[in-house]
Parts: structure tokens; C-alpha cells; sequence
């Protein structure tokens, strides 16, 4: 029998993803500030970071990326 993780890993990463997003919305300033105003916040138990900016009424994810990734392609 055959099992197929990924749906599982896709899951669990947006899982994470959301509950990073909810932690943002309460203390938007928590994440590493980078350029151009932008801020940058690991994914907790992923290799995966979010890209991010502060607006005056809300909190912007500007992308999701992994840690890994070449970032000048």
C-alpha cells in the first residue's frame, strides 16, 4: 500500500503558516526588519520564511519562501 505524504506536509506547512500569520497580526514588529521597510519571520518549525511589511491598518505577507531557495534567480 502506497501513502501519499505530501498532501499531509502541504497541510501542516499552511498550518504553520497561519499561525505564524495570527502571531503578525498581534505583534507585527516581532519579525527581522530587512530592506526597503519590509520584514522578514521564520515559519516555526519549517524551512520556510515570510516576507513581510507593516501598513497602517494591516499586515502584508509580500511572499512565502524556503530557506534554501536561490533568492537571485
Amino acid at each position: 500500500m502506497s501513502v501519499n505524504v505530501a498532501p499531509v506536509a502541504a497541510s501542516e506547512m499552511l498550518a504553520a503558516v497561519r499561525a505564524r500569520s495570527t502571531i503578525l497580526d498581534n505583534f507585527p514588529g516581532i519579525g527581522r526588519a530587512i530592506s526597503g521597510g519590509s520584514r522578514l519571520l521564520r515559519v516555526q518549525g519549517t524551512p520556510y520564511l515570510l516576507f513581510y511589511r507593516m501598513l497602517p491598518d494591516r499586515v502584508e505577507i509580500l511572499r512565502i519562501r524556503h530557506d534554501r531557495e536561490d533568492w537571485d534567480a
